[in-house]
């Protein structure tokens, strides 16, 4: 349901104003399942056992999507954006802005949007902006226990790129997707910064 981009409907933020944007996405690329898994699980300090089993009790324990009277609740890894600063505007464009992007426990992006960042975006960003990860349950392969192999594949899971949605917060604990036009590929910044990560549930309109 959130993998589109395009034109976001009148109806809710999540929701394409065409049905045409349900079109394949370009996969975030797939780590290398030897270099990758090996710089991530050899860093591991003998610590991140219980930080990785508490972090997969969470995932297990996460409600499904829901929709209700117009509010999706929504599962996901949630990264506050620390900074949004406006690179260049596409000199062959008189509608293309890009932007760099630093959120916390995310490696530094750039996302290319046809229309600037609404004024109040860019003058309230702390705390205002979320990039984030949807979660489902689907996502651990059906695996019911975290033996050796399964918390490999999902430190491995976990840690390389994927698409995520670009928030910002409504009163009433509520937010909104924006810049649903544009593909944003964001990836953590290490195994530390994936330990470190929290399933919360946001309500979004």
């Amino acid at each position: 349901m959130l993998d589109w981009i395009g034109e976001a409907s009148t109806f809710h933020s999540c929701f394409p104003i065409r049905i045409t944007s349900y079109q394949p996405l370009p996969l975030a690329p797939v780590p290398q399942t030897g270099t990758e898994e090996q710089s991530l699980t050899a860093s591991q300090p003998p610590a991140s056992s219980k930080a990785l089993r508490k972090l997969y009790r969470s995932l297990i324990k996460s409600p499904l999507p829901r929709f209700v009277n117009r509010r999706l609740t929504l599962s996901c890894f949630s990264y506050r954006v620390t900074s949004v600063e406006l690179q260049r505007a596409n000199p062959s464009s008189s509608s293309s802005y890009t932007y760099a992007i630093q959120a916390f426990g995310l490696k530094p992006l750039e996302i290319m949007v046809p229309a600037k960042l609404d004024n109040a975006t860019m003058e309230n960003v702390a705390g205002s902006l979320q990039l984030v990860r949807p979660w489902h349950l689907k996502s651990l392969g059906g695996s019911t226990k975290l033996d050796a192999a399964a918390a490999e594949q999902l430190l491995v899971t976990l840690g390389g790129p994927f698409n995520a949605l670009l928030l910002t917060e409504l009163p009433h604990n509520e937010y909104k997707r924006i810049a649903p036009s544009t593909l944003i590929v964001a990836q953590p910044v290490d195994s530390a910064s994936i330990l470190q990560s929290k399933i919360r549930i946001l309500n979004l309109v």
